[in-house]
């Protein structure tokens, strides 16, 4: 919210400093944004009057001009304006005036004319990006008169403070005001504008099909305006020290109303409606030209305003084009009406648009304002275009306007919290001034809310607004007591800062990313899952909740990649979605992802330099499971299986699973394709693992060291090359049982001695006990069985 620090004085009499203002904002829960001047020009400029206009001796383009400031003698100025006239008033930038791109105004010749000053434009001064010509002043601006102080320029500021959702009350000037009345105990301004003298006994019949969604409609036709004429200085100069750009007359009056008391209204042109006004929700198929010409297809859920040709403006939000005003109109219906912030939060935003009105009526707009506010805008037609004005239109719904609930508020509550004993009459006060109707009863008060504060409900509402009216800095520093209990975690659970750790020691960074992904991303790496579609997205590359973690690492890697960053490893830890809410089916689980392109190590002089492969991606993997406790006996408690995920390369990913077979996750080599379509430069591995999984973990088991002396043998088999090597190393260990030690593959050939299509595996078989000293015969049994099991389940062949 934007507005004029002069403007907010005439409604709060205060005589406090720039300063004292600006912390009361601040401690009233308007934090300022910041403050600008309102001019950025500064010196001497007065009002004059053009005397006399000559041409240049020497410059087509250039006029010699007397004008009167007020002194004994006239100023001669040399203007290159167009609408330089005769008899004008003008504003004159002296000698010593600085305008706003920093000119410093001096006496000077031009082309052979001596120029003692400056007409000056709005764009001079700073007022206005850019003019056509000079500022031509109305016949109330008086000669010789500094013009910086008569139009307020001098020491007015705009003032920009940022509203939380929850203070839809404070999007007017008005409503600020009564928020700084209420912080510094001053008198506040009441503006009651009185009903207007009916002049005529025409009226626009109105039908409002949902009183919920629009339970007040008021509206007035006013017949005979002149809509060419301009709209005041004053109220020109508010709206731009506002942030609105003056338009035009009728536009200009809705919205210095919508500024001055917070509601929206909007004018038609009378004579381009057809029959009723209509207040419904749109048909399936129904469309629409709002004002800034953009055409629109309206939604079941959109609230529009209908005449019987159809609709006539998105409720709320935006006008149609085709009962716009413009210079021809002389006959306007006023609408002025509560729309319900359920029927507008998201449907601004459906048809990408925000409006200062949808703004508004989105936190909630007083219900009970709309006549006021009708009579204030027709007082203003009337003073600003004429007109006559018809009786009332008047469509009202009370049982969707009813009063609020009153609030009990104790004053041992108001202790309890604050720490702080504060008089009743103080409390009285405060809360009075803020709008409420209070009741004093026994150590405690009823209080019922003003129609204008949605925000308060409940008991901790209201002392809330006391302390805040009483001064946060009042209030005693006391840090809270509370019993703390400890949270007790099971030994075999690993907490997610020590995952976080685990995965930063491997060299990986974190990174957070946001769960919302475009639907493109997410069809390329989980193709197979429909995705939770969000009704009103952030933006169209935020539209869906993701289902792998890895659309966000993507997009994280190729924007570091894009910044010449070659060697990345990210992971991270949240949220997936997975089902429809729709079918009750939609689970939110926490997993664990992870991704690495690049270099398989850092650049040194004793390694040569090569890429990550899918090998270094699976050691990594096995090394962080292992550190986070995943053993059994010493050994891996899960494994590698090759699999095809569809946006993995077929040749490089493997589902990662449990020793009971149970898939946990997936790892591998992104799909050549979809590397290309994210414009990636080099192989990607990725890895996802649910953190549910990873936190369970098998506690250490104290296994006694064997005294007795290990064997080891050497076995090397032949087997096809689809033939994994766990699946070799898990036939050792089971045929080996208790006495197995480690199976290690030492050797792996492929050649000349070694049939096409097979491969030649080396293993070292360690064997030991803890009872006894294993002989010949224990040692070549054992052989014999893995053998056997070898050439039945695997076909291996044993190779001499």
């Amino acid at each position: 919210m934007k507005f004029s620090e002069t403007w907010l004085r005439e409604w709060v009499k205060t005589a406090c400093h720039r300063e004292q203002l600006l912390d009361a904002l601040t401690l009233a829960g308007l934090e300022v944004d910041g403050i600008e001047p309102v001019c950025g020009a500064s010196g001497p400029f007065v009002i004059g009057r053009v005397m006399q206009v000559m041409p240049h001796p020497s410059a087509d383009r250039l006029r010699v001009c007397q004008v009167d400031v007020g002194d004994a003698q006239p100023l001669t100025i040399v203007c290159g304006a167009s609408n330089v006239l005769e008899g004008a008033k003008v504003i004159v930038a002296q000698a010593g005036a600085v305008t706003a791109s920093g000119v410093t105004i001096q006496p000077n010749t031009i082309r052979g004319v001596d120029s003692n000053g400056m007409l000056v434009s709005e764009e001079e001064l700073g007022l206005v990006e850019h003019s056509d010509g000079l500022w031509l002043l109305p016949e109330t601006a008086e000669v010789g008169t500094e013009f910086l102080s008569w139009l307020d320029l001098a020491e007015d500021v705009s003032i920009e403070v940022d509203l939380t959702p929850n203070r839809g009350d404070c999007l007017s000037i008005f409503g600020i005001a009564r928020e700084v009345a209420a912080m510094m105990d001053a008198p506040l301004q009441a503006i009651n504008p009185a009903s207007w003298l009916v002049s005529h006994d025409e009226q626009v019949p109105v039908r409002v099909a949902d009183s919920s969604a629009c339970p007040v409609y008021r509206g007035c036709l006013i017949k005979g305006v002149n809509a060419r004429r301009e709209t005041p200085l004053w109220m020109r100069e508010r709206l731009r020290r506002s942030g609105l750009r003056p338009v035009q007359a009728l536009v200009d009056i809705t919205n210095y109303v919508l500024l001055e008391l917070g509601q929206p209204l909007h004018a038609f042109d009378a004579n381009k409606l057809s029959g009723e006004v209509h207040v419904r929700f749109a048909r399936p198929g129904e469309t629409m030209v709002l004002l800034d010409q953009k055409d629109i297809t309206l939604a079941a859920d959109n609230l529009i305003i209908a005449d019987d040709s159809g609709p006539i403006a998105l409720a709320g939000i935006m006008g149609g084009l085709h009962t716009a005003i413009d210079e021809d109109t002389t006959d306007v219906f006023l609408e002025c009406a509560h729309f319900s912030p359920a029927s507008m939060i998201g449907r601004a935003r459906q048809h990408g648009l925000h409006t200062d009105a949808s703004h508004r009526f989105e936190r909630g707009v007083d219900p009970g304002l709309p006549a006021r506010a009708l009579q204030r805008t027709v007082e203003l037609i009337q003073a600003i275009v004429g007109g006559q004005a018809g009786p009332e239109t008047t469509v009202l719904d009370e049982r969707n306007t009813a009063a609020r609930a009153s609030i009990m508020l104790t004053a041992a509550s108001l202790k309890s919290v604050l720490d702080v004993t504060i008089p009743a009459e103080l409390v009285e006060k405060k809360l009075r001034a803020l709008g409420c109707r209070v009741d004093p009863l026994e150590a405690q008060w009823r209080v019922t809310p003003p129609s204008h504060r949605f925000d308060l409900a409940i008991e901790e509402d209201l002392i809330e607004e006391v302390a805040r009216l009483y001064g946060y800095d009042k209030l005693p520093a006391v840090l809270p007591i509370a019993p703390v209990s400890p949270v007790l975690s099971s030994e075999r659970t690993l907490s997610t800062t020590r995952l976080q750790q685990i995965m930063a020691a491997s060299g990986f960074q974190e990174v957070i990313t946001y769960s919302f992904v475009s639907e493109e991303l997410q069809s390329l790496v989980d193709p197979e899952r429909v995705p939770l579609r969000l009704r009103n997205p952030i933006s169209s590359e935020m539209s869906v909740m993701r289902t792998s973690m890895w659309p966000g690492l993507l997009r994280a890697a190729a924007y570091n990649q894009n910044r010449r960053h070659t060697s990345i490893r990210l992971f991270e830890i949240g949220q997936v979605f997975r089902g429809q809410l729709e079918e009750g089916a939609l689970h939110q689980d926490v997993w664990v992802g992870g991704l690495w392109t690049g270099e398989a190590q850092p650049e040194q002089w004793d390694l040569p330099r090569r890429a990550v492969d899918f090998y270094d991606l699976k050691g990594k993997i096995e090394s962080i499971l292992l550190a986070c406790g995943h053993t059994v006996d010493g050994q891996m408690s899960f494994r590698f299986v090759p699999e095809v995920h569809p946006a993995l390369h077929p040749g490089q990913s493997a589902r990662v699973c449990a020793l009971n077979g149970t898939s946990v996750g997936w790892a591998g080599r992104l799909h050549p394709v979809v590397e290309k379509k994210l414009g990636f430069d080099g192989a990607v591995f990725v890895f996802e693992l649910p953190l549910e999984w990873i936190e369970s973990i098998n506690l250490p088991q104290f296994k006694a060291v064997s005294r007795l002396p290990s064997v080891r043998r050497d076995i090397a088999v032949v087997v096809s090359e689809a033939v994994s090597v766990g699946s070799v190393q898990a036939i050792i260990r089971a045929e080996c049982g208790a006495l197995i030690k480690d199976v290690r593959v030492f050797d792996v050939f492929r050649g000349a001695s070694v049939p096409e299509g097979k491969k030649s595996l080396a293993l070292g078989v360690t064997l030991q006990s803890a009872e006894r000293t294993l002989t010949e015969s224990d040692v070549s049994g054992c052989f014999e069985q893995v053998i056997q099991r070898l050439r039945k389940d695997l076909g291996a062949q044993l190779r001499e």
